[in-house]
């Protein structure tokens, strides 16, 4: 799978009032926070850094959902079908979706 976003690890750099999402090579996000900005549980701040983790994030989710899609696409015309695979997993996929799934919720 070719792809043409920066690739992975994002980093996040974080500033006075905004984040700095980088790879090794080179920034190229920035996030602002909203010092005024309100949600519904009324902690923004919260809610931004979430965000911001979860952007960094998307370079492993993507590595870590691959090992998943070797199934063939024609299986999946009908959507409320069921399908029925043995399925083998090696643990270092799993390990790896764990730990992506960590870093965008952690």
């Amino acid at each position: 799978m070719e792809t043409n976003f920066t690739k992975g690890p994002w980093e996040l750099d974080e500033r006075i009032n905004y984040t700095v999402i980088h790879s090794n090579e080179y920034s190229f996000a920035e996030v602002y926070y909203n010092s005024g900005a309100e949600n519904e549980e009324g902690d923004y701040e919260k809610e931004y850094y979430a965000n911001c983790k979860l952007i960094a994030s998307a370079p492993d989710l993507l590595e870590a959902l691959k090992p998943f899609t070797w199934f063939p696409d024609e299986d999946f015309i009908e959507e409320e079908s069921e399908l029925s695979y043995t399925l083998t997993v090696r643990v270092k996929d799993i390990i790896a979706a764990k730990k992506a799934i960590k870093k965008a919720t952690e």
